[in-house]
């Protein structure tokens, strides 16, 4: 018996779990989704977006918004499929429409961006433990398909992954108050809108592929992502108002 095996394209029973898996992980790295944690209100918006190499769905984006609980709900409880209350519903009540309305002065908005290249579908089946399939060719020749479950190979690390907090551009798009500029530096708050904003206050746009940015004045001399905190922001060479 000989096992033939071929690197098939995801199904999308296997790339769900796989989605399913990288949606665990992101969910452990969040800070605000720890157990301690409590919510008086919350509402939240899942997007999935997919890129593939097909050029009549090259981007597909799926996105789910949270919504308040029915009020028959709330006052009823939770049922399970016998009918019976399985639990109460009250603490449910916190979950409001997304994004929430009128917030308070002590609202938190926060987004998280987790990203995945999958280059090998059998790495990725590996990966994940889904089986592979192979084509096995019995003694007489006849070929027929079946699935082998592999362990987990550790060797094989994350892959492809990264993941971002994507707070400031979630909140240019949904009209949220964006957070004052740090000491020393200076930020117009309409270079955020479409692009990825330096240290300095200018858009990636703004800066040479070296790394300089190019307005006249500012004495940036590398890009810096702003969305990542910089442990010494005094220390920024940005320029400061009233000085040139």
């Amino acid at each position: 018996m000989r096992e033939i095996i071929s690197n098939m394209p995801l199904s999308g029973a296997e790339l769900k779990k796989i989605l399913a898996n990288d949606f665990e992980r992101l969910m452990r790295e969040d800070g605000m989704l720890q157990d301690g944690m409590g919510f008086g209100r919350c509402a939240y918006e899942i997007r999935i977006t997919l890129h593939t190499d097909n050029h009549l769905f090259p981007t597909t984006v799926s996105k789910t918004y949270s919504r308040a609980i029915a009020r028959n709900v709330l006052q009823g409880g939770l049922r399970d499929e016998q009918g019976r209350i399985s639990e109460p519903a009250s603490q449910l009540a916190a979950i409001e429409k997304f994004p929430l309305e009128s917030p308070s002065g002590e609202a938190s908005f926060g987004a998280t961006e987790l990203a995945r290249s999958i280059n090998s579908p059998n790495v990725e089946r590996l990966r994940n433990e889904i089986p592979v399939p192979v084509m096995v060719e019995d003694q007489s020749g006849s070929k027929h398909p079946e699935t082998v479950k592999y362990p987990k190979d550790e060797s094989l690390g994350d892959g492809d992954v990264s993941v971002q907090d994507v707070s400031i551009p979630a909140k240019v798009e949904w009209g949220q108050p964006l957070p004052p500029p740090e000491r020393g530096l200076v930020r117009d708050a309409q270079a955020i809108v479409g692009d990825i904003v330096c240290h300095c206050g200018d858009t990636r746009n703004t800066h040479a592929l070296s790394g300089i940015c190019t307005r006249p004045g500012c004495d940036c001399q590398e890009f810096a992502d702003a969305r990542v905190p910089r442990p010494e922001a005094e220390a920024w060479p940005a320029p400061v108002p009233g000085k040139s």
